[in-house]
C-alpha cells in the first residue's frame, strides 16, 4: 500500500547517508496525512452584525514539533493558521458594539505580545489575562509550555455581570 513512499524515503535517506527505518517512514506517512488534511479545510466566513461580547482564538501562526516519540503526528497543525498581519487585519473593531464590549482572546506565551498590541488596534481597552493551567505541556527549548491565556478587554462601558470572582 505504501511501496512508493517506502521507495522515497530509501532514497532520501541514502541522499543523506542515513539508514533508512520503520519511524522514518511512518514519519512520512504522518506527514502526507496531515497534507490531505489541510487540502480538504474550507474557509470560514466571519460572523455578520455588531456584537457586545467577542471571543477570538486566532490560529495564530504556530510550528508544530515533530518528535520521534510520536511519528504519526506529523509536522502541522491540525488546521490551517494565520499570519501575525491577517490576525491583525480582523474587523474585531468593525463587529465589536461601540458604546460597550467586551473581548476574550486567547494566546500562548509567544503570541501574548501580539495580543496585547491588537487590543489598542482594534479599539480596546486591557483590563486583565486569564491563565489557563493544562496538566501537561511541551518542551520546545527549555520551559515546559503548560498554560494558554486570555487576555480580556473591554470598548466602552459594558459592565460585568458578576463582581469578584477568583482568575486563579
Amino acid at each position: 500500500r505504501h511501496t512508493n513512499l517506502i521507495t522515497e524515503v530509501v532514497e532520501e535517506a541514502k541522499e543523506h547517508g542515513e539508514i533508512p527505518t520503520r519511524n522514518m517512514v511512518l514519519q512520512k506517512i504522518g506527514r502526507q496525512k496531515q497534507e490531505r488534511k489541510h487540502a480538504d479545510k474550507i474557509s470560514t466566513a466571519l460572523p455578520k452584525g455588531i456584537y457586545r461580547t467577542i471571543v477570538i482564538d486566532p490560529p495564530w501562526p504556530m510550528e508544530k514539533i515533530e518528535r520521534t516519540d510520536r511519528p504519526m503526528q506529523g509536522k502541522k497543525l491540525d488546521y490551517p493558521v494565520m499570519t501575525i498581519e491577517e490576525i491583525g487585519q480582523l474587523p474585531i473593531k468593525k463587529i465589536s458594539e461601540n458604546s460597550g464590549s467586551h473581548l476574550y482572546l486567547w494566546v500562548t506565551h509567544k503570541f501574548l505580545p501580539w495580543g496585547l498590541s491588537f487590543l489598542e488596534l482594534w479599539g480596546f481597552e486591557y483590563q486583565c489575562l486569564m491563565t489557563w493551567v493544562k496538566p501537561t505541556g511541551i518542551t520546545p527549548y527549555s520551559w515546559m509550555y503548560n498554560t494558554e491565556h486570555v487576555i480580556f478587554a473591554k470598548r466602552g462601558s459594558l459592565k460585568l455581570t458578576r463582581m469578584g470572582l477568583k482568575l486563579s
